[in-house]
């Protein structure tokens, strides 16, 4: 190895056995953050300031909870759009933590039994009654809340084209959509 800082020295190639890369990770003497720099899969934590901001507007926060449907419109709107019931594992506003009103939400493994699930459950319907924002699935098939402002803009990468839209669309689908779509 040459005189270059051990964070910056070559660990293995990828020609060499696998055994023998191993064995120059384990030889090299680099801080403890040597996991994390060797695997790019794992990203480092948020700095704590936009943790917060995030505890706020993602009503992470026990005295921030939603617990009606008005609170679960006014999220929405807030944050622009949001998962419906999705926990800590997955990245973004879920109204499942919001109903939880904390961080390390999990979903267990009974959700029947659960009194946030449930909640959860008859806010998602309530807010779709009333039918001021729109739910659909969308990004890879997951369940999600749309603001109407950002309709359009998730229409452009999600929707079908507006020739299939009476085909694809529920009739409560095409009353939300009353935004013009980007051409």
């Amino acid at each position: 190895m040459t005189n270059t800082p051990s964070l910056f020295r070559q660990v293995g190639t990828l020609t060499q056995p696998l055994q023998e890369r191993e064995e120059n990770t384990r030889s090299l003497s680099l801080p403890v953050l040597t996991r994390a720099i060797l695997n790019p899969m794992t990203t480092p934590p948020l700095p704590e300031e936009i943790e917060a901001h995030r505890d706020r507007m993602w009503r992470r926060d026990e005295d921030l909870r939603i617990e009606s449907a008005i609170d679960a419109e006014r999220f929405i709107e807030d944050v622009g759009f949001a998962n419906t019931l999705t926990d800590a594992r997955r990245a973004g506003p879920s109204l499942y933590i919001a109903v939880c009103g904390r961080r390390d939400v999990s979903l267990p493994r009974n959700v029947q039994k659960d009194e946030e699930t449930r909640l959860t459950w008859y806010l998602k319907d309530e807010v779709m009654r009333r039918g001021r924002v729109y739910y659909a699935k969308l990004a890879g098939g997951r369940s999600m809340f749309v603001a109407p402002r950002l309709i359009s803009h998730f229409a452009a990468v999600w929707m079908p084209r507006r020739k299939d839209e009476r085909e694809a669309l529920s009739v409560p689908a095409q009353r939300v959509l009353i935004h013009p779509r980007p051409r």
